[in-house]
């Protein structure tokens, strides 16, 4: 997929998916697939609302890690929002 073309993405979470908190850790749990997020993963998680495009994600995060380049910052996210997409964890908005 295009970059620019996935930074003007919006996506939502598959209702499927639940975040559950054990033994302070997050745990994204749906039928097919667990994973264990971290704190920006989660971060990045709540806001996969269906209403926020992946570069407000960006400036989201750059303006809490301003000692990361954006241009790291944008390929991590992009990365996490396709390794999502790609299981159906989320879906892309039309």
């Amino acid at each position: 997929m295009e970059v620019f073309s996935m930074v003007r993405n919006v996506y939502k979470r598959n209702i499927l998916y639940r975040i559950r908190k054990l033994d302070n850790r997050n745990i994204l749990f749906g039928p097919s697939h667990c994973l264990e997020l971290n704190e920006l993963a989660l971060l990045i998680w709540n806001n996969l609302n269906g209403e926020n495009n992946t570069e407000y994600l960006i400036n989201l995060i750059q303006s809490q890690y301003e000692e990361i380049d954006k241009e790291t910052i944008e390929k991590d996210i992009l990365d996490f929002i396709e390794g999502l997409a790609d299981k159906n964890i989320i879906n892309a908005c039309v």
